[in-house]
């Protein structure tokens, strides 16, 4: 698991190194969009006034009318009347009415999506603020908002009072009865012990007159006492509850002049904006534009069906892989450029890559005839048949170079000789061998080129003449290559991997897609190749480290001179 996460990451990074341009394009396009944004923006400021709401100070009149809320549930009430409709619209009056233009609900239309309520923590302080584009606008209306919900907290108080006021203030002597249940339900009647024991001893009273009553007339001496006993007792009933009233009456008119809900701080000016943020903006632009650059980077890759990679070769393609070859500027011009790559450089990245590809060639087992083809013209098939041949001869092997691509021969170009006689001939029954074979500087190594083009490449290679060419120079050399044309479009490397022991699939790094890569595979397979591997072709080593990173080690091993490969 460990491993995976790690080849994943390195993966990443080897994607991000690849795009490292685009990406870096897409991060400079998100501060520039956030630069912009925050320039064209228009300004908001925000004031804020303190306030503090007391709950106590409003508990005996909840207490005289019977209601208590949860502390919690009064502030959360409070809250919502601040950002309420009613409340908005008798500020936006106030501020319109002082500016002398506009209509109230020029204000109100936004005010509620303006305004915020933030309690502070573990105290009875709420900030109030309100948004605005103009810094005195927004500091003028939440002063109004505070001045306005602290007037209409007090009226509603008195409001929701006026009734038991209204009541109480008409409770005077005998007006109080024991029928009057407004005031009979006030929890401080309900709840006084003295009140409570006169009327339970009221009932006493009027229990036994009631037995009394069934048995003797009106007149009757005990009958008479008990009523008025009776009537004493109600009448210390009223006193009592009057006295009770009263009471209540002077708590709640001396409550009700003092409110509950003060300013702390009152709003000031802002004299800097709200919005926009500089620094989240430039951190948002930053961060989107790195984000999109990465997915850009994966879109590409996504969308990017080139081989690159040696996961590629074995998974996709399903052959081994051989090795790589750096990208060489140009190709090879002439033998002199190819030896001079070689022989004077033999500790050259270019050089290197050749020698493992020779082992890996080696090791494929007794192999003598090779192919080399590609799958589509230009991939650099003619140059690696060159320096593999060469490779090959300088490990004391005699090779022979033969160039098969008789629509467009390059060989006999690089190696400077005549294009006649050459394998065209041979085949036509025109030249003999030892007229077609041509020794070349490079010690071993001979080539055959193509000669000239003849009007029918494939007929000609697929006579039997061909195949028992290759028997005689089997008898005179180790390696036999043969350097064909591509795949598509024409079909002259399947009929050459037919006749040879083992062919070598050259893949440009970028450049050769997929699916004709594979297609090609499938076609000389079908034609009975035996294909020992795939070799990935121009690879710039210093562009594209990162799909090859092991080999970044080569300079310190080898001694080699960064860039040499390159020319």
């Amino acid at each position: 698991m460990i491993e995976e996460d790690e080849i994943d990451l390195r993966q990443i990074y080897a994607l991000a190194c690849k795009h490292k341009l685009l990406i870096f394009l897409f991060f400079v396009a998100g501060i520039a969009a956030a630069i912009i944004a925050t320039m064209i923006k228009t300004p908001v400021y925000r004031a804020s006034a303190m306030l503090l709401i007391e709950k106590k100070s409003g508990g005996g009149l909840q207490e005289a009318i019977g209601f208590e809320m949860t502390q919690n549930d009064y502030y959360q009430t409070q809250y919502s009347i601040i950002t309420s409709r009613s409340i908005a619209e008798k500020v936006a009056a106030a501020v319109n009415a002082r500016k002398k233009n506009g209509s109230p609900r020029d204000l109100t239309t936004g005010f509620m999506g303006n305004v915020s309520v933030d309690p502070v923590k573990s105290s009875r302080l709420v900030k109030i603020s309100y948004d605005s584009i103009y810094p005195a606008e927004a500091s003028e209306v939440v002063n109004t908002l505070a001045e306005v919900y602290i007037s209409e907290n007090l009226k509603s108080r008195l409001l929701l009072s006026h009734g038991i006021l209204d009541k109480i203030s008409s409770a005077k002597g005998a007006s109080v009865s024991e029928d009057d249940s407004d005031i009979n339900s006030l929890p401080q009647i309900l709840n006084n012990p003295l009140l409570q024991r006169l009327k339970g001893d009221l009932i006493s009273l009027q229990v036994k007159l009631a037995s009394l009553s069934t048995k003797y007339k009106d007149n009757y001496p005990e009958i008479i006492g008990l009523k008025k006993a009776v009537d004493i007792m109600k009448e210390k009933i009223r006193e009592e509850t009057l006295n009770i009233i009263s009471s209540i009456k002077s708590e709640l008119e001396g409550k009700l002049t003092v409110n509950n809900i003060r300013v702390i701080d009152t709003a000031e000016t802002p004299k800097k904006p709200i919005l926009p943020n500089k620094r989240k903006n430039l951190l948002l632009g930053s961060f989107s534009g790195l984000a999109l650059g990465i997915l850009a980077a994966f879109l590409l890759e996504f969308l990017d069906n080139s081989i690159k990679t040696k996961d590629d070769i074995e998974h996709y393609l399903s052959v081994p892989f051989l090795g790589y070859i750096p990208r060489v500027a140009d190709g090879f011009k002439n033998v002199i450029d190819l030896t001079k790559d070689l022989d004077s450089r033999q500790h050259s990245h270019f050089a290197e890559s050749l020698r493992n590809i020779r082992v890996s060639i080696n090791f494929a087992g007794e192999i003598r005839s090779l192919l080399i083809t590609s799958t589509m013209p230009g991939e650099g098939k003619t140059s690696f048949a060159v320096a593999l041949s060469h490779i090959l001869a300088h490990a004391e092997n005699s090779v022979v170079l033969i160039d098969t691509d008789l629509r467009k021969p390059k060989i006999q170009g690089i190696f400077g000789i005549d294009t006649s006689p050459g394998l065209s001939g041979y085949l036509s029954g025109q030249a003999g061998l030892e007229k077609i074979i041509h020794k070349t500087e490079i010690p071993n190594l001979a080539i055959i080129p193509a000669g000239v083009i003849p009007p029918n490449p494939s007929e000609l290679l697929e006579r039997d003449t061909f195949g028992k060419l290759l028997k005689k120079l089997r008898e005179q050399f180790r390696w036999v290559i043969f350097d064909s044309p591509p795949i598509f479009p024409v079909s002259d490397a399947v009929i050459i991997s037919k006749i040879t022991e083992g062919t070598v699939y050259l893949i440009d790094f970028g450049k050769t897609k997929k699916e004709p890569a594979k297609e090609g595979k499938e076609k000389l397979e079908k034609a009975g190749a035996k294909i020992i591997g795939a070799v990935i072709n121009n690879i710039d080593i210093e562009k594209h480290k990162y799909y090859y990173p092991y080999y970044s080690y080569y300079h310190y091993y080898g001694g080699g001179e960064k860039g040499e490969d390159s020319k």
